[in-house]
């Protein structure tokens, strides 16, 4: 029998709650749209100067993945193709994509109220608007700004409504991988998995390929998001370059190399060629760990599986960040949807508040790299210092989740293969749904 939701859940919201709820999202995207289109038009520069790109080449016939390979998903089409549409109403393609990526968070905002009311919900909603101009306009003006409400309403469902949060996630997954992380953490932790989350998400993903393939993409050109970055070089941002980088501080030399295929500058030492093979090796590797973590700890029984998700998609979604070989400066966005959530849901445990507290360091440190871009290519020492101090940030993160899944696993067995207790007799998500497991 579960434990039913604390009263205050329960009660409806005040009017004060709703508009301080409201007015924190609208200040937030209005910031944020300031930013990214007066303030520092310069963060999305992807937006204008590649995504642009790609779709007029399209207009010409090579549309990505339908004409030729891509290094995103083949629903990343979507979004860049709307706002290519929306252009001429707005003004501006990047305007468009901004206008976008804002109604997505609105979105993802009104999916957390729903589920938690404002009084809860607010917590979350305020906190990752915050964060997410703590960070600066760049993550907007990546496909990542399109993923991340996706995951905040994903694992907003993910307590009461685990087939929609299912989909969502997969849906979120097929423009730009990122949601598969947190997609693991839901199977890991739900109760009929094959039904609930396993099925949704294959029908998800047939709808999508049998869609492409519909609009005359090839197997190959489909899937191509899987193999084209294989190989690739360690980026200069990436978590596991920062010994490399303090190493140069130290001792000048050739450190990067401009990559005009991805776009992006890549460490040119042998040192980066290793650590890039073990981000390759690593990452899979931690995803497994985590999944199997999550799972055992499901597993122990008197705890809520939702906070358990919530836990693993922080460390999920954190690891995808640490072995990442690319590491750009949007990712830090990837770490707000499982702390919004959280701070929504448990708000009053003290471990979700530190975890926000983290994530907003990572935000907080993200955005001055993002400013003075040239000085830490520079190796200034004071951007050093902050690189060091956000990279140290997201491998907090990993930690302190990972070491919040340990003794809830230990406790069922870590390497018992199956078993199935009693519903969780502890917190569930604190939301008008809460008395439900998933």
């Amino acid at each position: 029998m579960t434990a039913p939701p604390p009263a205050d859940a329960l009660q409806p919201s005040s009017w004060k709650a709703k508009a301080a709820g409201i007015a924190a999202l609208a200040a937030g995207q209005a910031a944020l749209l300031l930013m990214a289109n007066i303030w520092d038009p310069d963060s999305a520069s992807d937006v204008r100067g590649i995504y642009h790109i790609w779709m007029t080449q399209g207009q010409s016939g090579q549309w990505p993945v339908l004409s030729v390979p891509w290094v995103y998903p083949f629903l990343a089409l979507a979004p860049l193709r709307l706002a290519l549409a929306l252009e001429p109403l707005l003004g501006g393609y990047v305007f468009s994509w901004c206008l976008i990526v804002a109604a997505l968070d609105i979105a993802a905002c009104a999916v957390v109220w729903r589920q938690f009311g404002f009084r809860r919900g607010n917590r979350g909603v305020c906190w990752w608007q915050a964060a997410a101009v703590l960070a600066g306009p760049v993550p907007m003006g990546r496909l990542d700004g399109i993923v991340v409400p996706v995951m905040v309403a994903g694992l907003a469902y993910a307590g009461s409504r685990p087939k929609a949060a299912a989909v969502l996630l997969t849906l979120g997954a097929w423009i730009k991988v990122i949601p598969g992380g947190a997609f693991l953490a839901l199977a890991a932790t739900g109760r009929d998995r094959l039904k609930r989350f396993v099925g949704p998400a294959l029908a998800a993903s047939a709808a999508v390929m049998a869609l492409a393939a519909l609009m005359g993409a090839s197997f190959g050109n489909i899937i191509s998001f899987l193999t084209i970055q294989i190989g690739r070089r360690l980026q200069i941002e990436a978590v596991a370059g920062t010994p490399i980088i303090v190493y140069r501080r130290f001792v000048p030399g050739d450190l990067m190399v401009w990559n005009g295929d991805t776009l992006t500058l890549e460490f040119s030492v042998p040192a980066a060629e290793i650590a890039a093979r073990l981000c390759g090796l690593l990452l899979p590797l931690a995803a497994v760990a985590i999944t199997w973590l999550a799972y055992r700890a499901a597993a122990a029984g008197g705890l809520s599986r939702f906070e358990i998700c919530l836990t693993a998609a922080a460390a999920e979604l954190s690891a995808m960040i640490v072995f990442n070989q690319v590491g750009s400066l949007q990712f830090v966005c990837w770490v707000f949807p499982a702390a919004a959530v959280g701070l929504a849901a448990f708000g009053q445990d003290r471990w979700w508040r530190a975890m926000a507290a983290l994530a907003t360091a990572a935000a907080v440190l993200t955005r001055p790299i993002a400013q003075r871009y040239m000085s830490f290519l520079a190796l200034d020492w004071d951007m050093l210092a902050i690189f060091v101090l956000r990279n140290a940030a997201y491998v907090a993160i990993l930690v302190v989740a990972v070491k919040r899944l340990w003794p809830w696993a230990k406790r069922a067995g870590l390497f018992r293969l199956y078993d199935d207790p009693a519903p969780a007799a502890g917190r569930l998500g604190q939301n008008r749904l809460a008395g439900k497991t998933f």
